[in-house]
């Protein structure tokens, strides 16, 4: 049976279903790429943070008990930035080279500003000299 266009079934076109499969979100890629990063701070926290010698450690909190574990989280590092490759190639698949660069600025650029802006604040109120700053550095 043939439609008139206007009554004729919508069908999907294959860039649109290429489209929504690659932008398909995969919840276990999130939480293993946050059980990285979590591992990361964990070993800068509980266990890099308080190595080291007197007066030239980043912190004081040492719990021997999380240190066991702690000490493997600088593999988290690796695991992090294996995953995040792999959903930026997902993000990219349907898309053309000018939209995935603009995608990835427009979400990256102001957040990077923004920590730039935090960190370099923090800064300026802690006046440690292990963090020195300047506007030149900021900029």
């Amino acid at each position: 049976m043939t439609y008139p266009d206007s009554l004729a079934p919508s069908q999907p076109r294959a860039s649109e279903k290429t489209r929504a499969v690659a932008h398909e979100r995969v919840y276990e890629l999130d939480l293993l790429r946050f059980m990285a990063a979590f591992s990361v701070v964990m070993f800068h926290y509980s266990f890099r943070g308080a190595a080291g010698k007197p007066g030239n450690t980043f912190t004081t909190f040492n719990y021997a008990p999380l240190a066991g574990a702690a000490r493997y989280g600088y593999l988290g590092v690796n695991l992090f930035f294996l995953i995040s490759g792999f959903v930026i190639l997902m993000s990219a698949n349907g898309s053309s080279p000018r939209r995935f660069f603009i995608s990835r600025f427009v979400r990256l650029y102001p957040a990077y500003w923004v920590c730039c802006s935090i960190t370099f604040l923090a800064a300026l109120t802690q006046a440690d000299p292990r963090f020195p700053y300047s506007i030149r550095a900021y900029l």
